[in-house]
């Protein structure tokens, strides 16, 4: 029995769990999905409508060496990035395979990578091809997560299956939770990571982008949350920032330049007035006197009025662009 088959068993490296995951969606899937997988991003018209899966392909498991067979070797990353770099490694085991049942026409083998660090080799494909080497057909296909996601996106629309939807949806939420795909972090990944506080996130979110008298842009830079600023080309420090790193989870607000004591000033009343205790590292406050932060928990339990934010975001915008 192959335990790997079972949704709820994992590995304990990310880049196995992701790969174990995209093949758990095609096998529990209706089978049209895996069918359309092979016609569409392998451009193969495969006639087996049945298949088996399996994750780390042993060779001498499965017909490797069936000279009618079309046999595709698939890489799949986060960059379209191949090295070439010196390897000692003689074999080595492909992360997942898909294989028809009984005597088919096909035999997919699959090497993954996840992370924007993460590359495939030359070498290791070149061992894989190996596997089939005997072969008259073998096909060496890249792929791209972003192509998975976007295939099953596209495969949800036609069906009604529920268990297809819902395996889909769930493994669209794993790439945006573990950064999976996009080479852009996008807005989704970032509002995850603040946990059971997502929806304060999200509240500020459109707070900031649909109700001040200003103008927002998404800032290019992401780093540990979501930073706001004026301008559409907009790669400096902008006026405001949802923040998540490690405990903290908060709303950063900069009012003027880096060495402006206006923040630390401000935050000094805000928190004396609804009886805040300031959670901020001295060193930082030291570092950025021109950043006021306002703990997600603070807004979640009412302990300062939403009105106020507004205000101070704002004031913020307003005193960072010198409107006023």
């Amino acid at each position: 029995m192959d335990k790997n088959r079972y949704v709820f068993n994992y590995y304990s490296q990310k880049e196995n769990n992701i790969t174990k995951a995209f093949l758990n969606v095609l096998e529990h899937s209706v089978p049209k999905l895996t069918e359309k997988f092979i016609r569409t991003l392998l451009h193969f018209d495969t006639n087996t409508f049945e298949f088996k899966y399996k994750y780390q392909v042993v060779s001498g498991e499965y017909n490797l060496h069936n000279k009618e067979a079309k046999n595709f070797i698939i890489g799949i990353s986060d960059t379209e990035e191949i090295k070439t770099i010196e390897e000692n490694a003689l074999s080595s085991v492909p992360d997942g395979g898909i294989f028809p049942k009984g005597k088919g026409d096909f035999n997919i083998i699959i090497e993954s990578k996840v992370g924007k660090n993460s590359f495939l080799t030359e070498g290791q494909l070149q061992r894989h091809i190996n596997l089939v080497r005997h072969s008259e057909d073998i096909n060496l296909e890249f792929l791209l997560w972003d192509h998975i996601r976007e295939f099953f996106k596209m495969f949800k629309e036609t069906t009604t299956d529920r268990l297809t939807i819902f395996l889909i949806d769930h493994f669209e939420n794993l790439c945006i939770t573990n950064d999976i795909g996009t080479n852009t972090v996008d807005n989704d990944y970032w509002f995850y990571q603040f946990g059971d506080l997502e929806y304060i996130a999200r509240q500020l979110d459109h707070t900031i982008m649909n109700e001040i008298n200003y103008k927002v842009y998404y800032q290019n830079t992401r780093n540990n949350g979501i930073g706001y600023h004026q301008h559409y080309n907009r790669s400096k420090e902008g006026f405001a920032k949802l923040h998540v790193g490690g405990d903290v989870k908060c709303l950063i607000l900069r009012y003027g330049s880096g060495k402006d004591d206006f923040g630390i000033k401000l935050q000094e009343r805000v928190y004396k007035a609804y009886n805040l205790k300031d959670r901020r590292n001295k060193s930082n406050s030291i570092a950025q006197p021109n950043e006021l932060w306002m703990h997600f928990d603070w807004i979640a339990h009412n302990q300062i009025e939403y009105r106020k934010l507004i205000e101070l975001i704002e004031l913020s915008y307003e005193r960072k662009y010198k409107i006023k």
